[in-house]
């Protein structure tokens, strides 16, 4: 599989020959491995892999498989899963018309008649004016809401959003006994200045363990909604 000729929404991840830290920084920083991970915390999820596929998600289960079986690479390069589950269709291209069985009436085509006997810099002008009134943008980017994969991602995200909320669930569970200001200096969340008034014992900590224990809670709360999302088939979806 060539993923260098596969169109993706948003970055992909990508493997080399290079050291594995390396690596994991390349593919890391993709919302794919996030869904794949966040999948990975669902509990009904997980229990529908330990009964082969059975279940209420047997049509996730027949798409995304066992994702506690393989490491994210092996996962997302297995019967080329990441390109089927991810990639868009194939990009047009731009093509001449010449006869009327080539011509396909589409709202993704703008078709337009350009009379060669005007002048070069003339038409260039008239077809920059339509380019500006009905193209999306310069790069021509493809939006969430067109795209064409099986999966689509659904919504916007930010890689080090998705990787904190990640880090803090993992460490909730692993540390319950934690209140949850300490649970935010031991993931390193919020500024560090309130991490380092709400470790001392005076009353300007007060304020600073509020602000702590409310960003937590809020980033337990997207954690648990997108573990949620993910077992759905869509991510990072919405936030409530």
């Amino acid at each position: 599989m060539d993923f260098k000729r596969k169109h993706f929404a948003n970055t992909h991840p990508i493997f080399g020959r290079s050291a594995v830290a390396k690596q994991e920084h390349k593919y890391k920083k993709t919302v794919y491995y996030f869904w794949y991970e966040f999948l990975k915390r669902n509990e009904d999820y997980k229990e529908c892999c330990r009964q082969g596929g059975a279940g209420d998600m047997a049509g996730l289960y027949a798409d995304f498989g066992d994702v506690f079986e393989l490491d994210f690479k092996t996962w997302w390069q297995e019967n080329d899963r990441g390109a089927r589950l991810f990639a868009e269709a194939p990009l047009p291209s731009v093509r001449q018309i010449k006869q009327a069985d080539d011509l396909e009436i589409s709202d993704r085509l703008l078709i337009v008649s350009l009379p060669l006997e005007l002048p070069r810099r003339f038409l260039e002008g008239e077809l920059k004016k339509l380019l500006d009134k009905h193209h999306k943008g310069e790069r021509g980017i493809r939006t969430n809401r067109d795209s064409t994969a099986m999966y689509p991602v659904d919504g916007d995200f930010n890689w080090s959003t998705l990787a904190r909320c990640l880090r803090v669930y993992d460490m909730r569970l692993a540390n319950s006994e934690l209140t949850l200001w300490q649970l935010a200096v031991e993931a390193k969340v919020g500024s560090l200045e309130d991490r380092m008034l709400a470790s001392k014992r005076n009353h300007e900590s007060v304020d600073s363990k509020k602000v702590l224990a409310s960003t937590v809670t809020r980033d337990l709360r997207h954690a648990r909604q997108m573990i949620k999302n993910a077992g759905q088939g869509r991510f990072p979806g919405p936030r409530k």
